[in-house]
């Protein structure tokens, strides 16, 4: 993958793409409207055969969300604490131990979209100036993806910067985890 990676939504309700420099790598379907969330994920314009798979897992009261290839586990991720509106926080494994941690960089951003719905102006304006960005660490602190809502008035889009080293399989988990992101978030409003 060559960072920086775009990723949005063309329209409502249809699926999220992921571009590297131009070429589409990535396209995600699925049922979120309803629970458990299914997202399958197609790196072919037919979408014939799923390339990943993200599927709600509910574990010991905690909701895991597990990410697959068709022949094996790759990691899972799961919210981190309470639910809050204040900061979204996130822990991403591969295998048992956490690897990752997503948090919001700037939950006052959150909080001041939360408090402009109420104002009567149309949200696709608020759009241009609140645009929250979620840091991707190591457990030890070392950033190594950055999320970021792009300023736009009429798509949703994103882009996903490389801020350290990763492996190849930490870079699809970490791919599939920012996908997983930008559907919990856009839940959340």
């Amino acid at each position: 993958m060559d960072f920086p990676l775009k990723m949005g939504f063309r329209s409502l309700g249809s699926p999220l793409y992921v571009h590297d420099q131009g070429q589409r790598l990535l396209g995600v379907v699925g049922t979120i409207l309803n629970s458990p969330y299914k997202l399958a994920v197609f790196a072919d314009e037919a979408q014939s055969t799923p390339h990943y798979r993200i599927e709600r897992s509910k574990t010991e009261g905690a909701i895991d969300y597990v990410f697959a290839s068709p022949t094996e586990a790759l990691g899972s991720m799961s919210r981190s604490g309470r639910r809050s509106i204040l900061q979204a926080h996130y822990l991403i494994r591969i295998g048992e131990e956490p690897t990752f941690e997503v948090i919001e960089e700037n939950p006052f951003v959150k909080v001041l979209d939360f408090f402009a719905g109420f104002l009567p102006i149309p949200n696709r304006l608020t759009d241009l100036f609140l645009n929250p960005t979620y840091l991707m660490t190591r457990m030890d602190g070392t950033p190594a993806l950055r999320l970021r809502k792009d300023r736009t008035l009429y798509d949703m889009m994103f882009t996903v910067e490389r801020l350290g080293d990763l492996s190849a399989r930490e870079q699809e988990v970490g791919l599939l985890a920012l996908v997983m992101v930008i559907f919990r978030e856009r839940d959340r409003g």
